[in-house]
């Protein structure tokens, strides 16, 4: 059962969010016209905010182009998370879990696909981030070949179905790209598992510089 937050105060917990962020990065990360909006939407959907336009039993889709902040915005969140003491989650790179699968094989999808160990043991609630998601080209394990993060995502569907367990993930490609190139039964489910939020803005790496 979804517990939401009737009492949620936007404009305080953006203060804090502000003190959070900047002791975390020294300053250095930008708040802008390009992200606020996306920043207070995503406050709403971690403290489950009734006000909010996400669907909290959801994930995250977090789309934009290269350098618009993605990865750092849900690195954010998850610091913001663990101190304010909300649904945490666990953020891998797309080309960590292909590495990870052709050192170790099909474990790792039986891992972070299916929520638990070879030994049984269930990784806690198990939600995930999956950083740089897009075009994928097969994996090689000795003779075995497989679309791992592909193959992830399809069992992470029933992960959500089952037990409410989250996937979030970010990317360069917009939710038609992302259709078309993820066609069948995985694009159908997108659409269940996600909440598809678009993050605008140039090249934040060359305006820092």
């Amino acid at each position: 059962m979804l517990i939401t937050t009737p009492d949620f105060d936007l404009d305080a917990e953006l203060k804090i969010f502000r003190f959070i962020v900047n002791r975390a990065t020294n300053y250095h990360f930008l708040f802008d016209e390009n992200n606020m909006d996306v920043i207070r939407n995503l406050l709403h959907y971690f403290n489950n905010s009734p006000e909010g336009d996400m669907d909290p039993t959801k994930g995250i889709c977090l789309m934009g182009p290269i350098g618009s902040g993605k990865s750092e915005l849900m690195r954010i969140f998850k610091w913001y998370c663990n101190i304010r003491m909300l649904r945490m989650y666990r953020i891998l790179s797309s080309e960590e879990l292909r590495i990870k699968y052709q050192i170790e094989g099909g474990k790792v999808i039986q891992i972070w696909g299916m929520g638990y160990t070879s030994e049984g043991t269930i990784i806690d609630k198990a939600d995930l981030c999956i950083d740089e998601f897009g075009l994928e080209e097969t994996s090689r394990h000795y003779g075995d070949q497989e679309q791992v993060i592909s193959s992830i995502l399809f069992l992470r569907y029933d992960l959500f179905r089952c037990k409410g367990s989250k996937t979030h993930i970010t990317t360069n490609l917009n939710k038609t790209l992302i259709e078309k190139n993820n066609e069948g039964r995985l694009a159908s489910r997108f659409n269940e598992m996600f909440n598809f939020v678009k993050l605008s803005g140039p090249d934040r790496r060359k305006i820092i510089k």
